[in-house]
């Protein structure tokens, strides 16, 4: 006869949330909230971050690129990738599936592969994209989890569908991100009648700010290379260098 049912031990905090939090680019109540909704099966940290911060998708890929030092893709801009086969050949679709991970950018003058995927710190992807590639440096660039695992599908498969329930995700979203941000904007707006204990009592619970490197699809880290024009050609218009 079995023995009684063991409970499931409890999910393991990833390490970004304690990078987040030690970089005060989010509160230690955001931390727990993050958490608990891991805890409660919400399958990866992007999104349980758009739902306990509510901050659209950019925001949220903004915080993490920043703690990671990279850029980061969007959804939107990911699904209308074209990427070149000969691109794709470098990495074998078992390992995309595997790491979810996969390429986007390839620099032939200094062998450089550049590729999404939802955790840039996942060395051992990289070790094993590198390798397969034969790439002197393998450059991460994040996304949303559910954003490369689609974006897998359709450059490896054909699933012109593929992003259909993502986009899906992001609609449902966007009404809740909206109302937020009407509320904030009104709380903005009324900011100047309030006394300084006051301002000072209201900020205390608002959201962090990013921090002070601003990180978006046109922007990169301090002291990275810009992107060179690719070879084997990938159109990726979201990481297009600003026009000058």
């Amino acid at each position: 006869m079995a023995g009684p049912r063991q409970p499931n031990a409890p999910a393991q905090v990833p390490r970004i949330l304690d990078r987040l939090l030690g970089e005060k680019r989010i509160t230690r109540d955001q931390y727990e909230g993050i958490a608990q909704e891991l805890r409660r099966g919400k399958s990866t940290v992007d999104e349980a971050m758009i739902d306990v911060l509510a901050m659209p998708e950019p925001e949220v890929l903004k915080l993490l690129a920043a703690v990671y030092k990279t850029r980061f893709v969007s959804t939107d801009r990911l699904s209308k990738a074209s990427i070149d086969r000969a691109l794709l050949d470098l990495v074998p679709r078992k390992t995309a599936e595997r790491y979810g991970v996969a390429p986007i950018l390839y620099d032939n003058a200094n062998a450089t592969l550049s590729v999404v995927i939802a955790d840039p710190d996942n060395v051992q992807a990289l070790e094993e994209v590198k390798l397969v590639a034969r790439a002197r440096v393998v450059s991460a660039f994040v996304a949303r989890a559910a954003a490369v695992e689609a974006f897998i599908k359709k450059a490896y498969h054909g699933d012109q569908n593929a992003f259909s329930g993502v986009e899906r995700q992001t609609q449902q979203w966007s009404p809740m991100m909206m109302d937020v941000f009407e509320r904030q904007s009104a709380t903005a707006a009324s900011a100047e009648t309030l006394g300084a204990a006051q301002l000072k009592k209201l900020a205390a619970g608002g959201l962090p700010q990013p921090g002070a490197i601003a990180l978006d699809l046109d922007t990169a880290h301090p002291g990275a290379e810009p992107l060179r024009t690719p070879a084997p050609t990938a159109k990726v218009p979201s990481l297009a260098p600003p026009a000058r």
